[in-house]
């Protein structure tokens, strides 16, 4: 039997706060996912992924958002995700943040793969979701991989100073969005297209000293 993949509690207390910040109570969201709120007490601690699957389920139907992550991470801060937060806002330059979130990203999900490829100007970065345990991303993406993709392009922006356009972004969930977002108008705006097609996501971002990415010709 496999073991089930596991999430920093941070992650939730972060989404849950988003939720009520959209005027839910804290009390219904815990009780629509079947998650006890104490758990949202402990932000050292961690979580079932299955607990997290759960919330973001439970949120996008309380709240009738389909595009519930990329709004999640427009108002995501570097300290839901813990002293690993931290590390990457301290980061000197955006090839740096990219690499640490590589090296450490199993501290936020231990389900979750980050790798950094570099690519002439432009660094690749790939989000997966791993196969050797009980990994509610294999099941439930799409909220949490949008959520992850924007909130690196947020991250990078508050560390650069400046706002960072991706050169192309695809998912490999099916779902696209129904409404406007930020992300969306990213990826439209410096990409030729952004297509979705099951269930991992792929990001450029720039790379080396210059931390705004180039713009594609």
């Amino acid at each position: 039997m496999r073991h089930e993949s596991t999430v920093a509690a941070s992650l939730a207390i972060d989404l849950v706060g988003f939720l009520v910040g959209r005027g839910l109570a804290e009390a219904d969201v815990c009780r629509a996912a079947s998650v006890d709120p104490e758990a949202l007490r402990a932000p050292d601690e961690r979580l079932p992924g299955s607990a997290m699957e759960r919330l973001w389920a439970a949120g996008e139907k309380l709240t009738g958002d389909p595009d519930l992550g990329l709004h999640a991470a427009e108002s995501y801060s570097p300290g839901a995700l813990s002293i690993l937060g931290y590390v990457l806002i301290n980061c000197a330059t955006a090839h740096d943040l990219a690499a640490k979130l590589a090296r450490y990203a199993a501290i936020l999900h231990d389900g979750l793969r980050v790798t950094v490829t570099p690519s002439g100007a432009q660094t690749v970065c790939r989000f997966e979701a791993t196969v050797d345990r009980d990994n509610f991303l294999l099941r439930s993406p799409r909220q949490p991989m949008e959520t992850l993709a924007a909130g690196v392009v947020g991250t990078l922006s508050a560390l650069t100073k400046t706002r960072v356009d991706p050169v192309a972004v695809t998912f490999r969930h099916q779902a696209r969005p129904r409404r406007p977002s930020t992300f969306v108008s990213w990826a439209s705006s410096r990409a030729s297209r952004a297509r979705r097609t099951p269930w991992c996501t792929g990001r450029r971002i720039s790379t080396g000293r210059s931390a705004p990415p180039t713009p594609p010709s």
